[in-house]
C-alpha cells in the first residue's frame, strides 16, 4: 500500500510476499461468516536501521503479527473484514520499536450481469522507519520512527456485461493523512486528498481490451508553513491504452499519457509532462511467472521541493521448484527527480527469497534484501541489508 505520495515499507514487506499456496481452514459461525485467524512471526537482522550514511545501527529483531479475517459470501454480494497487529522489537535499538494496527472493511456487489460495484475501507496506524519518508537524511537524530494514521475509502463501480464490446468504470477515492509525531516539522504534511477516475474499454478479441481513461483529483494541506506558498494542487491526467488476459499465459495493463498538475499558488512550478504505468505477468509454465510492474508520475514531495517527477520499474521472478518450494526473485529501481529544488535520489532493490509449505496451515521462509539509495544531497545516501526468517501459521 502507499501513503499519499510517499513509498512505504511496510512491516511485513522486508520479508517478501507469501509464495506457497497456504489454505487456511475458515472457521463458520451459526450465521455462515466464516473466521480466518492467522499469525506471522519475523526474526530479522537490520544492518541499517536508521536508514542513515553516517553513525549506522544495526540490529536483530523480531516482529508479530496476528491477524483475524471475517468473510461473508451471499449469491450476489461478498462482505469482508479484517484487522492485524504488527509488533516489532529491535533488540539493541529500543527507539525504533513499533506498534502498527491495520483494518480493512469491504463489500462486493453484483446488482444484475451488467452492473458491479466495490466499496472499500482501509485505516492504518502505521510508521515509517528512521530516515525514511519525512525523516528522510534525520535517521540518526530523531528518537523514534514517524508515526501517521491514514483513512482511505475507495470505490469502484462497473457497468456492462464481462463479455460485452463496451464496458465503462467509475472509481473515487478519499484519503486522509495524519501525522501523531515531531509535529513542529510533521504538522505541514497532514492532509485530504481525492480523486475520480472514468475508464471506456472497448473489447477488440476474447482476451484483449482497449481503454481511454481521465482522472482528476486534488490534495488539500490542513496547515500553510508559514512564509511558504500554498501546498495545494489539482491534477489532471489523461490515458490510453489497454489490457489483455490469455488464461494460462500472460495478463496485464499498460496505459501512457499525460499529467498536469497545477497549484493554487502560482509560486510553486507545475509539473506538465509524460506519464505511464505498466503491470504484467508472463508464465511460460503453470509453475513459473516472471512480472514487470512500473510507471512514471508526479508525486508530492515529504521534504523540499514541489513536485517529485517519479520513475519506477520492478521485475519479479516467482518459480515453483515443488508443490510447496518456492523461490522469488526481485529487483527494483526508483528515480525521483525534484522539481523546484536541486535535488534526484535514485533507489536500486534486490531481494531472494525461499519459501516451504510443511502443512496446508503451516509455511517458513527465508529471506534477502539489499538497498542502495544514491542521491544528490548527501546526507540521504544509505545502503543496507536485511536478513529475514517468517514462520506463517493459520488454522
Amino acid at each position: 500500500m502507499r501513503k499519499i505520495g510517499i513509498i512505504l515499507l511496510p512491516a511485513l514487506a522486508i520479508a517478501g510476499p507469501s509464495l506457497a499456496n497456504m489454505q487456511p481452514a475458515k472457521w463458520y459461525s451459526a450465521d455462515g461468516v466464516g473466521v480466518v485467524p492467522s499469525i506471522e512471526v519475523l526474526g530479522l537482522y537490520d544492518s541499517n536501521l536508521t536508514n542513515s550514511n553516517t553513525d549506522q545501527i544495526s540490529s536483530w529483531g523480531t516482529i508479530v503479527s496476528p491477524a483475524i479475517a471475517a468473510i461473508s459470501e451471499q449469491e450476489k454480494s461478498t462482505y469482508y473484514a479484517a484487522y492485524r497487529l504488527v509488533w516489532g522489537e529491535y533488540f539493541d535499538s529500543s527507539e525504533d520499536n513499533f506498534l502498527d494496527h491495520h483494518l480493512r472493511v469491504n463489500g462486493e456487489w453484483e446488482f444484475s450481469a451488467r452492473q458491479r460495484a466495490k466499496l472499500r475501507y482501509d485505516f492504518r496506524r502505521d510508521h515509517d522507519q528512521r530516515g525514511e519518508g519525512i525523516s528522510s537524511g534525520v535517521g540518526g537524530v530523531i528518537d523514534e520512527p514517524v508515526q501517521y494514521n491514514l483513512h482511505w475509502l475507495h470505490g469502484l463501480y462497473g457497468f456492462g456485461a464481462r463479455s460485452a464490446t463496451a464496458q465503462i468504470e467509475l472509481e473515487a477515492n478519499a484519503r486522509q493523512l495524519d501525522y501523531q509525531n515531531f509535529r513542529e516539522v510533521t504538522q505541514y504534511r497532514d492532509r485530504n486528498a481525492f480523486d475520480g477516475s472514468a475508464r471506456f474499454f472497448y473489447r477488440v478479441s476474447s482476451a484483449t481490451r482497449l481503454l481511454a481513461e481521465l482522472k482528476a483529483g486534488k490534495s488539500d494541506y490542513k496547515t500553510i508553513e508559514p512564509n511558504t506558498p500554498s501546498r495545494d494542487f489539482n491534477d489532471l491526467l489523461g490515458f490510453v491504452g489497454g489490457d489483455w488476459a490469455i488464461t494460462g499465459k500472460t495478463k496485464g495493463r499498460a496505459k501512457i499519457g499525460w499529467q498536469q498538475r497545477d497549484f493554487k499558488e502560482g509560486e510553486r512550478e507545475k509539473f506538465s509532462d509524460l506519464s505511464w504505468s505498466l503491470a504484467a505477468d508472463w508464465s511460460p509454465r503453470t509453475y513459473s511467472t516472471f512480472s514487470v510492474e512500473g510507471g512514471r508520475q508526479a508525486k508530492a514531495p515529504e521534504q523540499g521541493g514541489d513536485v517529485i517527477d517519479n520513475t519506477n520499474i520492478t521485475l519479479d521472478w516467482e518459480h515453483y521448484w515443488q508443490d510447496r518450494l518456492a523461490t522469488t526473485f526481485t529487483v527494483g529501481y526508483d528515480n525521483n527527480d525534484y522539481v523546484g529544488v536541486e535535488r534526484q535520489d535514485k533507489i536500486y532493490e534486490g531481494r531472494v527469497g525461499v519459501s516451504y509449505q510443511f502443512r496446508r496451515w503451516l509455511e517458513i521462509s527465508l529471506w534477502q534484501l539489499w538497498r542502495d539509495k544514491d542521491s544528490t544531497l548527501q546526507a540521504v545516501t544509505y545502503d543496507k541489508q536485511v536478513t529475514s526468517l517468517k514462520l506463517r501459521l493459520s488454522l
